[in-house]
């Protein structure tokens, strides 16, 4: 079904059932402008297509549930979705709601039930200026590999702010495109290979940090485990609160062994040995207090840097901006080595690989 006003003056479409649409790259709905008005009182389902509700402006009520391959909810530019029921993306790789300068309000449940799925993602409408930012608020449980990304960036459900907006939610922000969630929503899928398949959910927890001393440096590590995908790409997501109790940690060792030591904070990223690829992201927030904290180093340790018996070191003298590591298994191939270059544009100051005969900068 589509819908705009192109010819001028209010738009208002009301279904009393169920749309039900079943084709090659086939859409439940598409709102093309501002002053177009839906409301379905059943839901909406999609089969071998490709979203469930689309809306560029314009205003979508939907009172039962949302199904559809990639993406249920799709929505931009100002345009305004409530939906009473559940959404679900069933595809490989797929987002259940993606909203880009829109506000979307799901009272229900986000499910991204395939593997490498996303439950929400966010970003501004840079069309306009000044940019339109996102508004997302979901009653329910996000369920997907990953359940929220802002823009380029993973958010785990304790990166949320220390005050809310909005009473009994949790809210995120990156100063522009805002998502209010329930406290403890997220739940993490865990997907077969096969992609496609609904998984299992659980809690996103986090790992348990251990400290070590040796000679005048004192080491809290911490452990984040990730899956690969079919290609071989692995993702760490380390969440402001794994950091932030390793440098707690850190702190408290080397102040307990006496003058002169120094703290350090290591995050060891596991992985499958099928990984040939590792990537690493840390909340700048966390990095700063890692700086402000008089931390010497934030070593991250990759599976795949392992296996060439290397380490990436961050130091961390006025380091301000969000850290964002990669580190390929065929570093001599030309294509790899403008990843990473693509990847360190983001990093002021020293980024330093002591496994090249610490030799400094990539």
């Amino acid at each position: 079904m589509y819908i705009d006003s192109e010819s001028g003056g209010l738009q208002s479409v009301l279904i009393g059932g169920d749309v039900t649409v079943t084709g090659d790259k086939s859409r439940g709905v598409y709102l093309g402008a501002e002053e177009a008005v839906l409301s379905v009182e059943g839901s909406v389902t999609v089969t071998g297509g490709v979203s469930g509700v689309s809306a560029g402006k314009g205003e979508v009520a939907i009172k039962g549930d949302i199904t559809a391959p990639d993406y249920a909810v799709n929505a931009w530019h100002g345009a305004s979705v409530t939906v009473q029921g559940n959404v679900v993306a069933t595809e490989k790789e797929a987002t259940a709601v993606s909203s880009s300068g829109a506000d979307v309000h799901i009272q229900g449940n986000v499910t991204s039930s395939g593997q490498d799925g996303m439950g929400i993602y966010v970003s501004a409408w840079k069309l306009v200026d000044p940019a339109e930012g996102a508004k997302v608020t979901v009653d329910g449980k996000i369920s997907a590999a990953t359940p929220l990304r802002m823009e380029s960036l993973p958010v785990e459900e304790s990166e949320h702010t220390e005050t809310t907006t909005k009473e009994d939610y949790y809210t995120f922000t990156d100063g522009t495109n805002t998502v209010w969630a329930k406290p403890g929503s997220f739940q993490r899928v865990v997907t077969g290979s096969s992609g496609g398949g609904r998984g299992t959910s659980a809690p996103v927890e986090t790992p348990k940090t251990e400290t070590n001393v040796a000679g005048n440096t004192a080491t809290a590590a911490t452990t984040v485990t990730v899956a690969v995908d079919s290609s071989g790409n692995a993702t760490a997501i380390v969440n402001y609160t794994q950091v932030s109790d390793a440098i707690s940690k850190a702190r408290e060792e080397a102040e307990k062994q006496g003058e002169g030591m120094v703290a350090r904070v290591e995050i060891k990223v596991e992985a499958p040995a099928a990984a040939t690829t590792a990537e690493t992201s840390i909340p700048k927030e966390a990095v700063s207090q890692a700086a402000e904290a008089g931390i010497g180093a934030l070593t991250i340790s990759t599976p795949v840097a392992r296996r060439d018996n290397r380490e990436t070191v961050v130091r961390l003298h006025g380091y301000r901006e969000h850290c964002f590591l990669s580190k390929r298994s065929h570093d001599a191939s030309g294509g790899n080595r403008n990843h990473q270059r693509k990847r360190r544009q983001a990093l002021p100051n020293e980024y330093n690989d002591p496994g090249r005969n610490g030799t400094g900068p990539l």
